[in-house]
């Protein structure tokens, strides 16, 4: 099943149609949900943090450190416990939450691996993958769990700052702000380049990052342009598989790339350019090849791209 989702993925990097656009749409008490999985909790307004999940998933994360999340639910990865979360982050079939005092959970499962860390283990901040978790912990060191297929576990020794995880491979940003990537290096998305960055963000088979000022930069793949931004500035950026969207400073997106669509009508795949959403946001995330996600500055969480993934 792992080998099948990767196989549909790179095959996605060399397959491009021109077709039309879809409207963002929103995740409301209606409660999307995606046509593989169970029912699950429906995503209302009031969010502070947004995390888009692989394969049609989405949570979202209350200032009362409650999660709600909608979409697949085949492994349980949209249906979170009842604790008090500070951060989440979405991954394959699963979804894991940092509580308070640093340590993680996570729920649903991992098809690669262990789905939760060592007992007692403490972080500031976690990043899911496919089938792997990276944590920071205190003293600025990487420590990984899950599947370690393509090198995944092998978190480099050294402090840093923030730590993004893509498909197969994690990148951080060190305390000078260079980055290091480590795992799947599959289209080059692991060849990260010299000089210093802000912020970075890991998608499936390529990486994206801001320099100071806002200018972004990406590598890996760029088959379909995913990996060529336009030439302005963003206050955060956001990577998937064939797509990247950037949130400008004054809370528009616009997204660049393709999104790759599972549709019985073409044989086998097709694919789209990735739409930009109207709106002013606080946060975006993109996830696998479906959609992106992000927060509107009232705090609901809207979703854009494919529409077999979340309807309304």
């Amino acid at each position: 099943m792992i080998r099948l989702h990767r196989l549909l993925v790179l095959a996605s990097l060399v397959i491009s149609a021109a077709t039309s656009c879809t409207s963002p749409l929103l995740v409301n008490s209606d409660g999307g949900q995606y046509n593989d999985g169970g029912d699950a909790v429906p995503v209302t307004n009031g969010f502070l943090q947004v995390a888009a999940g692989y394969d049609g998933f989405v949570c979202g994360l209350r200032p009362n450190g409650t999660v709600s999340c909608t979409g697949a639910n085949d492994y349980g990865q949209a249906t979170p416990p009842s604790d008090a979360f500070i951060q989440i982050a979405a991954g394959g079939k699963f979804t894991c939450g940092l509580r308070a005092d640093g340590s993680a959970n996570c729920w649903g499962t991992n098809l690669e691996g262990p789905l939760n860390p060592l007992a007692g283990a403490q972080f500031t901040q976690i990043t899911a993958g496919w089938g792997h978790v990276c944590g920071l912990t205190a003293d600025g060191s990487a420590s990984c769990w899950g599947g370690n297929t393509d090198g995944e576990l092998m978190a480099p020794t050294g402090a840093f700052t923030h730590l993004s995880a893509g498909g197969w491979h994690t990148c951080g940003l060190r305390t000078d702000g260079t980055p290091e990537c480590w795992g799947s290096n599959t289209a080059g998305e692991s060849n990260a380049p010299a000089g210093s960055f802000v912020q970075i963000d890991s998608g499936t088979y390529h990486t994206c990052a801001l320099k100071t000022g806002g200018i972004p930069s990406c590598w890996g793949a760029d088959n379909i342009g995913q990996s060529d931004p336009p030439k302005e500035t963003f206050s955060r950026i956001s990577s998937g598989t064939q797509a990247t969207c950037g949130l400008r400073a004054n809370g528009s997106v616009i997204c660049w790339g393709r999104q790759f669509l599972l549709d019985p009508k073409a044989l086998p795949t097709r694919s789209i350019p990735m739409p930009s959403p109207t709106g002013m946001f606080t946060q975006i995330s993109l996830c696998d090849a479906y959609m992106a996600c992000g927060i509107l500055s009232g705090g609901n969480i809207v979703c854009w791209g494919n529409p077999m993934t979340l309807e309304p």
